[in-house]
């Protein structure tokens, strides 16, 4: 589980606390992503520039594990979330369901893979939860590395 919280918010200044479980079960967190953000407030929305920052996040603690995305990284250029849009929302309950296309630059080409991501509003923490689909994006890469 990737667990990265927001312990101070003053005017543009955010101090990130990354913590990396690595277990038997990460196996099968490489299918979803986990971020929470915590003591920031209201419930995010699927374009909201924090949700997009912390979905970021979640693609990258997965990727910087591993040994062939570290060998790609040479090549790597520009990367962004784009296309974003809500496909459910419950307004009521802060939750949302998202598709958005991410696209990154390798030895100059721009590739790009559609993907989803869930918010979820937790009432008793204060904090949102943000579950990311990071398969179809660590496969493009891997389409990538291997020159398709």
């Amino acid at each position: 589980m990737i667990i990265v919280s927001c312990t101070t918010f003053m005017f543009e200044k955010i101090q990130w606390n990354r913590k990396i479980n690595k277990g038997k079960d990460m196996k099968k967190i490489v299918l979803l992503g986990m971020f929470f953000l915590t003591g920031c407030g209201s419930p995010l929305t699927c374009n909201d520039s924090d949700a997009k920052e912390q979905v970021l996040v979640v693609i990258d603690s997965h990727l910087e594990g591993a040994r062939w995305f570290q060998e790609m990284k040479p090549g790597l250029g520009d990367r962004e979330i784009a296309g974003i849009s809500t496909t459910d929302a419950n307004e009521d309950l802060g939750r949302y369901s998202c598709t958005a296309t991410y696209t990154f630059e390798f030895k100059g080409k721009t590739r790009d893979t559609s993907f989803s991501y869930d918010l979820n509003y937790l009432e008793d923490k204060g904090e949102s939860e943000v579950l990311v689909d990071v398969n179809t994006i660590k496969d493009r890469y891997m389409v990538a590395a291997m020159g398709y």
